[in-house]
């Protein structure tokens, strides 16, 4: 999970590749594409996309990311998963 600017949160589950090269092209990252299985460049990558999340609001990056195959989705808060009708 990546905080964003206005302390909401995504959840980023992108394990296989294509979902993992979706993902760093949405987020604006796709100098880590060729990094996905580099465990001595995770500690990064893993900064760079905080910094990138950080960088907008959630509602933001949902709209970035929604109807994508990327496997990222926002963390709902309690008011939020009770009306999400999935």
């Amino acid at each position: 999970m990546y905080a964003t600017s206005d302390g909401g949160w995504m959840s980023v589950g992108a394990l296989e590749p294509r979902f993992y090269a979706r993902f760093v092209e949405l987020l604006g990252v796709p100098e880590w594409a060729g990094s996905q299985h580099d465990r001595t460049a995770w500690p990064r990558m893993r900064e760079a996309f905080a910094t990138r999340f950080a960088s907008h609001p959630r509602a933001e990056w949902e709209k970035v990311f929604d109807g994508a195959d990327a496997c990222v989705t926002p963390v709902l808060n309690w008011s939020e998963a009770l009306r999400d009708p999935i």
